[in-house]
């Protein structure tokens, strides 16, 4: 059960040594946003509903989660989720510019698209295409109104993932990703290419060993085995030749 105690001094305490001292090993800080919320001043202890629940903490967007409680601001009034007693903590919390808007205790365990801080910061009043400015008395018929053009538009992940029928907690964790991504200095962009190399070759290897064990991977395994016996045995074959005394090859 996670210990609960407060310190002597929270104030002089990050976020990593409130974490740690509540969660022990389970809590991983590996991506970058874990690294820069780690290493701020915890504001507030990471005080859950109920105490004896055990909560997933080696799942990186719920370290997110904990670790932006300690260290953002209480909101004003709590969203709707807060205010029925849902999440795993007491108080509602948000981070500026983290999360997608949404609040600590929404976006642990990827269910931020539900809070509804969330909902209000994704659905913004549509601008319009043109808006035209005309002088008082003008004749429309010849004269040429002022365009102006609206500003570049801005790319929403989570809109543009409705397209690929992606679910919701995958649409956060690209959002959240690109994110992370955007903070990393060279040094950790070179350690994160080698990281999804890694995982790409991990998915690689078990992708083809399931193949492995489908009809058709079994024949073509038995099949290759069979290439090998019969190459094995016309190597055999023929060094037994060339190991022959001429005299016997020639009988």
């Amino acid at each position: 059960m996670p210990d609960h105690s407060s310190p002597e001094d929270p104030a002089a305490r990050t976020a990593a040594d409130l974490a740690y001292a509540a969660y022990g090993d389970l809590v991983k800080i590996d991506s970058a946003l874990c690294k820069k919320l780690a290493a701020e001043t915890a504001l507030r202890e990471p005080t859950q509903r109920r105490v004896d629940q055990k909560l997933n903490i080696e799942r990186r967007s719920n370290v997110e989660a904990l670790l932006a409680h300690m260290t953002g601001q209480t909101a004003p009034k709590s969203c709707k989720n807060c205010h029925k007693g849902h999440g795993p903590w007491t108080q509602c919390v948000v981070y500026d510019g983290q999360m997608c808007g949404s609040c600590t205790n929404c976006w642990f365990n990827a269910s931020g698209s539900r809070c509804t801080f969330h909902v209000e910061n994704n659905h913004q009043q549509p601008q319009p295409l043109f808006a035209a400015t005309v002088a008082p008395g003008t004749n429309l018929l010849f004269s040429q109104p002022t365009i102006t053009q609206p500003p570049p538009p801005t790319v929403n992940i989570s809109t543009e993932a409705n397209h690929w029928g992606l679910s919701e907690s995958t649409k956060q964790l690209i959002t959240q990703t690109i994110t992370d991504v955007s903070t990393f200095s060279r040094r950790d962009r070179f350690l994160a290419r080698i990281e999804a190399a890694a995982k790409e070759l991990g998915m690689r290897i078990a992708e083809y060993e399931e193949f492995l064990r489908t009809p058709e991977g079994i024949a073509e395994q038995n099949a290759a085995l069979d290439r090998d016996r019969t190459q094995n045995r016309d190597t055999q074959a023929t060094e037994a030749m060339d190991d022959a005394p001429a005299d016997d090859i020639l009988t």
